[in-house]
């Protein structure tokens, strides 16, 4: 968890590594926590989709034993962006992050958070979760790639932002 248990709002993420709008998303998940600090704590929960997902997935939980699992997040994310998403790629990332390769790669090779990632994704269509992202903001369901800022859609709809749905929940306090 990025952020204190104690914090007024909580956000659960459950996202998917080789998700486009994940990437995306991302970008709009550092600015809450630049913008709101200790009012906000933010979990992650893995969603992978797909195989190199889950081996990403895997990567990040491998990362975490030696503590850098946001560090391995974001560089995850960044390797989707440039096309390079592998397990190979995330044991170089792993080098990168100054992490014991050998544990590392022992680690990801024998996919030792395979059941910790499937429950997560069982627990998430337990919540009707079809898809990534899929956030909740205290509770309330917030689906895809939700901008910032608020906008305004093609036909017209004003669609809330992330920045508007947490201050609505900073205020309801």
């Amino acid at each position: 968890m990025l952020g204190s248990t104690s914090a007024q709002v909580k956000i659960i993420v459950y996202s998917d590594f080789a998700c486009s709008f994940c990437v995306q998303f991302k970008e709009s998940l550092g600015r809450i926590k630049n913008d709101f600090g200790e009012q906000v704590a933010i979990a992650f929960r893995h969603f992978p989709l797909n195989d190199v997902s889950l081996d990403a997935a895997n990567a990040s939980e491998c990362a975490a034993e030696q503590g850098k699992f946001w560090e391995m997040h974001d560089l995850l994310f960044e390797d989707n962006k440039s096309g390079r998403l592998s397990k190979e790629q995330s044991k170089l990332d792993a080098i990168s992050l100054g992490l014991d390769q050998e544990k590392f790669n022992q680690c990801l090779d024998g996919q030792k958070y395979n059941e910790k990632i499937v429950a997560a994704q069982e627990e998430a269509k337990s919540f009707n979760v079809n898809g990534t992202p899929t956030t909740f903001v205290n509770g309330e369901i917030v689906i895809g790639a939700t901008p910032y800022e608020d906008v305004t859609a093609e036909d017209g709809q004003k669609i809330e932002g992330l920045k508007n749905i947490i201050s609505r929940h900073l205020n309801d306090k």
